[in-house]
C-alpha cells in the first residue's frame, strides 16, 4: 500500500469488535477491527476487504436509521434516512448482490452490528433476498412515557417500564390525584406493598412477595406489632410461602453444613463409645472432629476399632472422611520403605464407612423428636425463598418502541423475558 492512509479519531470508533476500513490517498481499503479502542489490522483477501467497505456504510446507516426512529425524530429527517439506505443499498446489490448472500455474510462475520445488517432484507415467495421493512416504514417506535392512563393497573405498568420501579409521584401524576391516594390505591389494589426493611418504601407487589420471602414474613409481622398497617404484607406473604419439605424428602448426609455439630457428637458417642468434640468450619466447609479421650481407653473400645473401625482405622477417623466427603485409605509401605494403597484393608474400611453412612440415617429417623428437629432445620435454612414470575402481571406489559406488528406477534414468554429485562436488576437470557 502507498500514499497517506486515513486518520481516524478514536473517539470516533464503533463498537468493539466492529470492522472499520480505511483508505490511502490513492483508494487502496485496509481492514481493521476494533480491540479496545484500538485500530487492529485484520489479514483478508482483497475481495473480502472490497466486500466490507462496500457492506460498513449499510450498516452504520441503518444503525442510525434506527436510532434516529427511537429517538422520535422528525418524519422529514427518518424519510430522508431511509432514501439515503435505499441508494446506498442497491449500489451495493449491483456490485456485490443481496446482503445475505453467502460471500457477504462470510465478509462481516463477528461484527457485533452484523445481525442488524442481515435484518434490512427479506425473503420473498421465490426465495429472494429483496428489501426488508426498514426502507418503507419505521421499524422502531419512539419511547414515550405516558403522561395520563387510565386505571391504576396501567399506571403502575407504565411507572414499572419507565423507570423499573413503582415511582409514587409518577403514578400519581398520570392518574391526576395526590400522592398519598395514588400509594393507596395501589396497596388496596395488592399491585405495591410497603417494605418495612427500606423505612416504608412500595415495592411493586411481584419484587416483594419473590426472594427471601420467609425472612420478609419475620419483618413484616414484626412491624405488624407496630404499625397495623404492615397485616396486608403478613397476609400476602403467608399466601405465598414455599411448602415446606416432608422429612421423607431429604437426604440426611452425615457431615452436611446444616446438621447441629452437638447432634454429630451424640451420634459418634453412640456409635463408637468415644467423646468427641465437632466443629464445622464454614469458611473451609469441612468438619473437624476430634476426640476428647483424655485417658485413650475410651478410643480403644470395641465399637471404635473393630465394630465400625478398625485398629488402623478407626471409626472417628472414618466418620472426619465421610463428614468431609473423602473416601477413607489404607496406606502401607512395601519392602522398599514406598507408601502404596493396602487394598485389602482399604476396602474393609470402605465396608465399615457404608455402615456407618447407614447407621446415621437411621439414627435421624428412629427418633420422631429429632426427625422433626431435623426437618424444621433444613426448611427454615434452604425452604425459604419464591422465584419472580414475570409472567404473572397484573397489567399488561407491552416494551416501549417496539415495532406494534413484532408486539401483537409476541408470545407469553417473550414478554415475560422483556418484563424481566426492564424491571430486573440482572438478567441472563
Amino acid at each position: 500500500m502507498t500514499g497517506k492512509v486515513q486518520v481516524i479519531d478514536t473517539r470516533d470508533l464503533p463498537r468493539e469488535g466492529s470492522f472499520v476500513v480505511t483508505t490511502s490517498e490513492d483508494g487502496e481499503p485496509s481492514l481493521f477491527r476494533v480491540r479496545r479502542n484500538e485500530l487492529v489490522p485484520e489479514r483478508a483477501p482483497a475481495e473480502v476487504v472490497r466486500r466490507v467497505a462496500g457492506l460498513l456504510p449499510l450498516r452504520d446507516l441503518a444503525r442510525r436509521l434506527v436510532e434516529i426512529e427511537a429517538a422520535g425524530r422528525a418524519e422529514r429527517e427518518i424519510s430522508a434516512a431511509m432514501a439515503e439506505l435505499g441508494a446506498r443499498y442497491d449500489e451495493f446489490v449491483a456490485e456485490f448482490g443481496p446482503v445475505n448472500a453467502a460471500a457477504n455474510r462470510d465478509a462481516l462475520k463477528g461484527d457485533p452490528d452484523r445481525p442488524l445488517l442481515l435484518s434490512i432484507e427479506r425473503q420473498d415467495e421465490d426465495g429472494r433476498w429483496v428489501r426488508g421493512p426498514i426502507f418503507v416504514r419505521r421499524i422502531v417506535g419512539a419511547r414515550e412515557i405516558p403522561d395520563r392512563v387510565d386505571s391504576i393497573e396501567q399506571a403502575v405498568g407504565a411507572s414499572l417500564l419507565a423507570f423499573g420501579a413503582v415511582e409514587p409521584s409518577y403514578v400519581a401524576r398520570v392518574l391526576g390525584m395526590e400522592q398519598q391516594h395514588a400509594e393507596q390505591a395501589m396497596v388496596d389494589s395488592r399491585l405495591a406493598l410497603r417494605d418495612p426493611d427500606s423505612g416504608g418504601g412500595l415495592v411493586s407487589a411481584d419484587t416483594y412477595l419473590s426472594g427471601d420471602v420467609r425472612s420478609k414474613l419475620e419483618s413484616a409481622r414484626r412491624a405488624a406489632e407496630i404499625d397495623s398497617a404492615y397485616t396486608a404484607n403478613v397476609d400476602a406473604l403467608e399466601r405465598v410461602q414455599p411448602d415446606p419439605v416432608p422429612f421423607g424428602d431429604i437426604k440426611v448426609r452425615l457431615g452436611a453444613a446444616w446438621i447441629p455439630e452437638a447432634d454429630i457428637e451424640a451420634f459418634v458417642r453412640e456409635l463408637t463409645s468415644v467423646p468427641v468434640k465437632a466443629t464445622f468450619v464454614a469458611e473451609r466447609a469441612a468438619w473437624i472432629i476430634q476426640e476428647i479421650d483424655r485417658d485413650g481407653w475410651q478410643s480403644r473400645a470395641i465399637p471404635n476399632r473393630k465394630t465400625w473401625g478398625t485398629d488402623e482405622f478407626p471409626a472417628v477417623r472414618i466418620i472426619q472422611s465421610l463428614a468431609n466427603m473423602h473416601l477413607p485409605v489404607v496406606r502401607k509401605t512395601d519392602d522398599s520403605g514406598k507408601p502404596i494403597i493396602d487394598v485389602q484393608a482399604t476396602d474393609q474400611v470402605r465396608a465399615r464407612a457404608a455402615l456407618i453412612e447407614a447407621a446415621f440415617a437411621e439414627w435421624v429417623a428412629e427418633d420422631p423428636v429429632r426427625r422433626r428437629r431435623f426437618e424444621r432445620i433444613y426448611n427454615d435454612r434452604y425452604v425459604r425463598f419464591r422465584e419472580r414470575d414475570y409472567s404473572d402481571a397484573e397489567f399488561e406489559f407491552v416494551p416501549a418502541g417496539m415495532d406494534p406488528a413484532w408486539a401483537a406477534r409476541m408470545r407469553p414468554p417473550q414478554r415475560a423475558a422483556m418484563r424481566r429485562i426492564a424491571t430486573g436488576q440482572n438478567t441472563l437470557l
